[in-house]
């Protein structure tokens, strides 16, 4: 069993009309609980962003995620979450991570909000996990999510549940 938090940092591009080019910052704190060794439960918060280029603008309100994860071998971790956006339900999403090697995983994903396909990797050294993500967006074009995990002491690595 074990417990985990994080925080996470997704930064975007956005292009309009080819000319316009300017920046969105959104960030994500979250935990996780593993009550054994093949399934863990999470959830976060998102905090809410607006920004404002030219003639669009993107209203990003609070939302909370939940999500479950589930060892089906040694190495392959499968994962689905659903979020509360505007108090509706919004998702789902559903992931795959494989252990690569003992300190990387690899991960990919598919979201219904807005629909999109994610892949990313992450690299564990002592305490400290570093999880890079990439997916596509119809707003932001391609957009990087780069998260810090510290795994408290005595307890064990938590899947991250944010399918990237």
């Amino acid at each position: 069993s074990g417990v985990a938090v994080g925080a996470n940092i997704q930064v975007g591009t956005v292009e309009i009309a080819g000319v316009e080019r300017s920046g969105v910052l959104i960030g994500t704190l979250g935990a996780s609980w593993r009550p054994n060794s093949q399934s863990s439960f999470g959830f976060r918060w998102q905090m809410p962003t607006w920004q404002r280029w030219g003639p669009l603008s993107i209203d990003r309100p609070t939302s909370f995620t939940v999500g479950v994860a589930r060892s089906v071998s040694d190495n392959v971790t499968l994962s689905a979450q659903s979020a509360v956006r505007r108090w509706k339900m919004v998702g789902p999403s559903i992931g795959l991570e494989m252990q690569a090697h003992r300190r990387l995983v690899i991960r990919a994903g598919w979201s219904d909000d807005p629909a999109r396909l994610s892949g990313g990797f992450g690299i564990s050294v002592g305490g400290i996990e570093l999880n890079y993500g990439l997916r596509g967006h119809p707003y932001l074009s391609s957009t990087h999510s780069l998260g810090i995990t510290y795994v408290l002491p005595k307890f064990n690595r938590i899947t991250d549940l944010d399918t990237r």
